[in-house]
């Protein structure tokens, strides 16, 4: 699986910075994680644009926020700000998400989608889990992905992929990038995208939305 935050990191806590236009809902999020000792939260904005040039910000793990609708606009934001700090892992919590929402979220990179109805109960789980590198999905919403198509193929062909194809499958499936991938397995960019293409090929995928719906619908990001 993708690794984010060291294990080294995660035993001197997680440090989490805060984005919401509402600072009710900000100090709603600050109570739930200050009751957890592992968690330390290092900075709040209403955006997270404001994190961009903020020292302490910069130090941060993970980022929550908070985005009712995740507009694009958002998102290439969101696309923008994990290319300068890849090591950055993203949970946002959306209202009620559809579908191509979910999808679009997933492909920009996030890697914890919260239905707001659960994030009291969400919330620490999800922290730790992208922290460590997993993809974390409410249970709402990854039934949500499941069954929006009934065409999901589950009879495992991942098995025919290479370690070096999986290992790829893998990071993308948790909304890894080319170049991320590439900076992180020592690899090119180039090499990335040749080894996506036969992996798709493979599997019979046209689509990074595939690649996550399948990841999920195995199991393969739990």
């Amino acid at each position: 699986m993708p690794n984010g935050t060291s294990t080294s990191a995660l035993q001197s806590g997680i440090k989490v910075a805060l984005a919401s236009e509402l600072s009710v809902l900000r100090e709603g999020m600050r109570r739930i994680l200050l009751k957890h000792d592992d968690i330390h939260i290092v900075a709040e904005a209403a955006h997270y644009h404001e994190f961009l040039t903020d020292d302490a910000s910069l130090s941060a793990d993970v980022l929550v926020l908070i985005a009712q609708p995740a507009t694009s606009v958002a998102l290439d934001g969101l696309v923008h700000m994990r290319g300068d700090r890849p090591s950055l892992s993203v949970i946002m919590i959306v209202q009620k998400p559809g579908l191509p929402q979910v999808l679009s979220i997933l492909r920009s990179g996030v890697r914890g989608l919260i239905d707001a109805a659960g994030a009291a109960s969400q919330l620490p789980a999800a922290v730790r889990a992208v922290a460590t590198g997993r993809l974390y999905l409410h249970e709402d919403v990854a039934r949500l992905v499941t069954s929006g198509s009934k065409e999901i193929n589950t009879d495992h062909t991942h098995t025919a992929l290479t370690e070096r194809e999986f290992e790829i499958f893998l990071r993308m499936a948790a909304g890894q990038k080319p170049l991320e991938i590439g900076a992180t397995l020592g690899i090119s960019t180039k090499t990335v995208s040749t080894h996506k293409s036969r992996l798709m090929e493979k599997m019979r995928m046209s689509s990074d939305a595939e690649i996550v719906r399948y990841a999920i619908a195995n199991g393969l990001l739990n």
